[in-house]
């Protein structure tokens, strides 16, 4: 198991599933939980290695301009995606993609997750 899933295995109490994010954590995208101190979204673990994160995702410009604010960006810097929400979203979820890789990585006891993509991308590689 990675140190770092040693570590979460033991904050945790868990190497499987985590959903009570804290809201200093969350992605940009993050919409909260209803009890307002967690991020309404969850990490799957494999052996301690993430494998996929998911949850709701904003839905209002006003919500994501407050998100993007509060890390201290300028919301006129993500105007492309922010004008998105003019045109009308609907609440919605979503998942991190690597969910394949991430489990056939742990299955195969690989060590780095490059090794079992079909088209790893990393700082020299960015297209296939």
């Amino acid at each position: 198991m990675p140190a770092l899933g040693a570590t979460r295995k033991r904050m945790w109490r868990s190497d499987t599933i985590r959903n009570r994010i804290s809201w200093r954590e969350p992605a940009l995208y993050s919409h909260p939980a209803l009890d307002g101190r967690h991020a309404a979204s969850f990490d799957l673990l494999l052996r301690g290695l993430e494998i996929t994160t998911g949850g709701q995702r904003l839905h209002l410009r006003s919500d994501s301009e407050t998100a993007l604010c509060g890390r201290g960006f300028d919301p006129k810097g993500f105007e492309t995606h922010l004008r998105m929400f003019d045109l009308g979203m609907p609440p919605h979820g979503g998942l991190a993609s690597g969910l394949l890789d991430g489990c056939t990585c742990q299955v195969l006891g690989l060590t780095n997750v490059s090794e079992a993509t079909l088209n790893p991308r990393d700082i020299d590689r960015l297209e296939p």
